[in-house]
């Protein structure tokens, strides 16, 4: 196989994994830390007696950027493109939806595709979900 070959290859697995983690459904992080997750995309529940504006001034505090708001839900990043393989430093997007009776849900994903998680990502969304509820 030449080397143009692998190239295209290359770049097309690139672009289906990259196609695959968008369209999956977000995985529920609750019970145990999960030892090994394929293309992890996770949402929390939380209970919540803070407001809007109270939830963006605590999601600042832990670095996160609020990048746009619509009708029912904010949207978060943290972090950079250029980070590593640690949750605390990849470009991470969070989506929150606005709190009713109490309760909001967070989504977590990756900025761009994270192939696999070894309980990080599932750990990142838990902690800030517990500091929320308890803020």
């Amino acid at each position: 196989m030449s080397t143009q070959n692998i190239l295209i290859v290359a770049v097309a697995l690139v672009v289906v994994i990259t196609a695959v983690y968008k369209v999956l459904p977000y995985r529920l992080a609750s019970g145990k830390k999960p030892f090994f997750t394929l293309l992890p995309k996770y949402r929390k529940p939380i209970d919540t007696s803070l407001d809007v504006d109270q939830l963006d001034k605590k999601l600042a505090q832990y670095g996160f950027k609020k990048t746009k708001s619509d009708g029912n839900f904010n949207y978060y990043t943290r972090g950079s493109l250029l980070g590593d393989f640690s949750v605390n430093l990849i470009k991470v997007k969070l989506r929150m939806s606005k709190p009713q009776n109490r309760q909001a849900e967070l989504t977590l994903e990756a900025s761009w595709v994270v192939a696999f998680d070894t309980g990080d990502f599932w750990l990142f969304i838990s902690e800030l979900g517990q500091k929320l509820e308890n803020a």
